[in-house]
């Protein structure tokens, strides 16, 4: 629920409210005390209550974190670098992506087989 349609939601109960008791509704003839009374005994609390569920429920509301790409390294073509997460080997990129071909560092690499 939006707060839009929370504060329009209490704006028009309070204004029924206020035109019952003014008006004369159920109650008869009222008095300006009367309806202060209303006020604070009836309106105010159930707008207490409502803001109260409203926090709650924006406490509970847990979204996901955005999504964050990782731009490609500018110029990185196909060949073999050191690997990021295996010191000491190299693997193979494709100029897209890293494949699954790793080998020590110290041995001449050959051309991948696809």
């Amino acid at each position: 629920m939006d707060g839009k349609r929370v504060r329009g939601g209490l704006y028009l109960a309070g204004v029924m409210a206020f035109a019952i008791i003014v008006g004369g509704g159920a109650m008869g003839d009222t008095s300006p005390a009367q309806i202060m009374l209303f006020l604070i005994f009836i309106v105010l609390p159930i707008a207490f209550v409502v803001l109260v569920v409203r926090a709650l429920i924006r406490v509970g509301d847990k979204r996901p974190p955005p999504v964050q790409f990782v731009a490609p390294q500018a110029g990185l073509g196909p060949g073999w670098y050191p690997d990021q997460q295996s010191p000491g080997f190299i693997r193979w990129y494709d100029g897209t992506q890293w494949t699954s071909h790793v080998q020590p560092a110290n041995t001449p690499p050959p051309p991948p087989s696809y």
